[in-house]
């Protein structure tokens, strides 16, 4: 009896006592980000060319402007109807086989935007043919077009035409490829242009019965040529002026760079015209304009080429389908000491506006109607730039953008986080400081906050005869509380922002292993609860 009595009271002393929360800060480093820069990342892979002692060089080479077979004439959707009605007091009567109605050879002129071809090869073309009859009766429709052939086949179709009644007519329609068929346009006598010559018989069913047509019975027959797309072309193309002009033509190579200028040295730009079409052709630039889209800076070419009248001859054929023309091409080379090729590509364009005009066969029909076109060739004004990145750099800026995200145990944690600091660690390749700064950006690709106040700088890499061989280490620090905390719990991607300037040194050569090693670390203070 006496230790039950002991026991209860030793229960009821003990769940008497109320347990009190426990907690205390906790100092923990937390690695948020790493990511690489380099001024590689300022243009696209595909631009940069590394020489044998790893020296960096741009490469551009791009198609500024390009003339195709329909820039010089296109065949137009063209539609041929003949309708036919018994007239009144009238029967006529069909035997098997018997002609119901025949054509002679009909010329049909094209309009070709004033070419006047003699000879085309079909790449692609549909010629449809289309019958409505209320004919009591089956006939057969042969319908030819002398003038084209395939494999020495001329083109021919035969097309059964049911019998129809006034109330429910009959309708036949149907396509027939027109691919690769060559189609002489001179004619019936040779001497024309534009001209199609097409025929067609129409008559009664060889295998069926006698064929009565009364009064008000009709027949309406057309054919259509649609989407006719030449492969090769000859004739004479006529004179004519193609002006051609674009504002703000995107350019890709500098996307990345989204401030500042820089100096480059030894710049080159082959500018070449290549005439591919057997015309004789007259250029003139009248304008070309790097344009910034960044700064709005536009800086004009001054160059032997603007406003000047450059004459290519016509391109000749080589009989080899593989390779069918001998181009002819105009090439000229700007470099800094005839334009100011510098200065416009220094102003790294974002685009490119461009005035020009194409004079074809300025001189007139000198070919004698043999001008010609193949729908692989063109007329194309190329652009071909070779950069060293030497440079001399003035707030010359680049960023990148990184995914941020924060998993499920780290989005709990931080919101234990009551102060701390972010820790910027940075191996720096390049032979210059560099201003950086980091922002937060949310899930709407809106920046929310930045890491540090203001920027800051991490130091130069040290040359050694010229190149830099080992980085310099730099550690920078951000004070994290209040609303700093709560924005890093919202960001989901990082913007880091890089500019670059040489403060007016002689001008730097840039290598394939240049960059800057960049980790962000938090150094935080937990709030750690135990209940």
């Amino acid at each position: 009896m006496r230790k039950s009595i002991i026991l209860l009271v030793f229960i009821s002393i003990f769940t008497s006592c109320k347990k009190e929360p426990t907690s205390w800060d906790v100092d923990t480093l937390a690695p948020l980000l790493t990511t690489k820069m380099t001024l590689q990342q300022a243009v696209p892979d595909s631009l940069i060319e590394v020489g044998t002692e790893g020296e960096l060089s741009l490469i551009y080479k791009g198609t500024l402007l390009e003339l195709n077979l329909d820039s010089v004439f296109a065949i137009p959707d063209t539609e041929m109807v003949d309708e036919l009605t018994i007239p009144a007091n009238t029967t006529i009567t069909l035997q098997p086989g018997q002609t119901f109605l025949k054509s002679k050879p009909v010329s049909e002129p094209y309009d070709m935007n004033g070419a006047q071809i003699t000879m085309i090869t079909i790449g692609s073309g549909i010629f449809h043919v289309y019958v409505k009859s209320s004919i009591p009766g089956d006939l057969i429709l042969d319908y030819t077009i002398p003038s084209a052939t395939k494999n020495g086949q001329v083109f021919f179709v035969r097309e059964l035409i049911p019998k129809g009644t006034t109330s429910n007519p009959t309708v036949v329609g149907k396509d027939y490829d027109l691919s690769d068929y060559e189609i002489n346009l001179t004619g019936e006598n040779n001497n024309e242009f534009n001209i199609i010559t097409t025929q067609f018989r129409l008559y009664a069913d060889p295998n069926g019965p006698p064929i009565t047509m009364y009064e008000g019975d009709k027949l309406v027959m057309g054919n259509t040529l649609t989407s006719i797309l030449p492969s090769y072309a000859r004739g004479y193309f006529g004179t004519k002026l193609i002006s051609e002009s674009k504002q703000n033509e995107p350019l890709d190579a500098f996307n990345n760079i989204v401030a500042g200028s820089i100096d480059l040295d030894q710049i080159t730009l082959d500018f070449n015209i290549k005439n591919e079409i057997g015309v004789d052709i007259e250029v003139e630039f009248m304008e070309l304009i790097s344009h910034n889209s960044n700064n709005n800076t536009d800086v004009p070419l001054t160059a032997p080429i603007i406003n000047k009248k450059l004459n290519l001859n016509r391109a000749t054929e080589t009989g080899n389908p593989l390779n069918p023309v001998n181009a002819t091409i105009y090439n000229t080379l700007l470099d800094k000491d005839n334009s100011n090729i510098t200065a416009f590509i220094s102003n790294l364009p974002t685009a490119l506006s461009y005035e020009v005009g194409i004079n074809i066969n300025p001189l007139g029909n000198v070919s004698g109607s043999n001008d010609f076109i193949y729908d692989s060739t063109g007329i194309a004004i190329e652009l071909d730039a070779e950069i060293p990145i030497k440079l001399d750099a003035k707030n010359l800026t680049i960023v990148d953008t990184s995914d941020f995200t924060m998993d499920e145990t780290s989005q709990n944690d931080i919101k234990k986080i009551q102060s701390g600091f972010l820790y910027v660690h940075a191996d720096n390749w390049f032979p210059f400081s560099l201003e950086s700064q980091f922002y937060m950006v949310d899930e709407n690709n809106v920046i929310i906050d930045s890491v540090f106040a203001t920027p800051q700088i991490m130091a130069s890499g040290i040359p050694v005869s010229g190149r830099v061989l080992k980085p310099t280490y730099s550690i920078l620090q951000a004070a994290v509380s209040g609303s700093k905390i709560d924005n890093l719990y919202r960001t989901k991607f990082i913007i880091s922002k890089l500019t670059m300037d040489t403060y007016g040194s002689n001008k730097l050569q840039i290598y394939d292993n240049y960059l800057i090693d960049l980790k962000i670390i938090g150094d935080f203070k937990y709030l750690i609860t135990i209940n």
